[in-house]
């Protein structure tokens, strides 16, 4: 097959990595990062979701994937340049009552 041939995309294996850096995230309270000072565990969750960023960028990204992003990762795009809204990872909570009431 030729040059016309279309990528398929692996949706099961793009999942389970979603899967992999939400678990990170719960674990470690932040985004894997895909940096040299990361460990060899933390860098290629951190690359993945860096490709994801690009992806984003690019608008090459599916508006499946993007919901998916949203709402499994709350802020994974903010490191993006020229973001608007600061990194939240886990989602914060409302504020609790200063009254007391619950």
């Amino acid at each position: 097959m030729g040059r016309g041939r279309q990528f398929k995309r692996d949706d099961g294996r793009w999942s389970a990595h979603l899967a992999d850096v939400s678990q990170f995230c719960e674990d470690q309270g932040h985004f894997p990062r895909s940096t040299y000072s990361a460990d060899a565990s933390e860098r290629p969750l951190g690359q993945w979701l860096a490709q994801q960023r690009r992806e984003l960028t690019a608008c090459s990204l599916t508006t499946r994937r993007l919901e998916q992003l949203d709402r499994t990762l709350p802020g994974w795009a903010s490191t993006i340049r020229g973001a608007k809204k600061p990194m939240s990872w886990p989602a914060p909570h409302p504020p609790s009552d200063p009254h007391g009431a619950s």
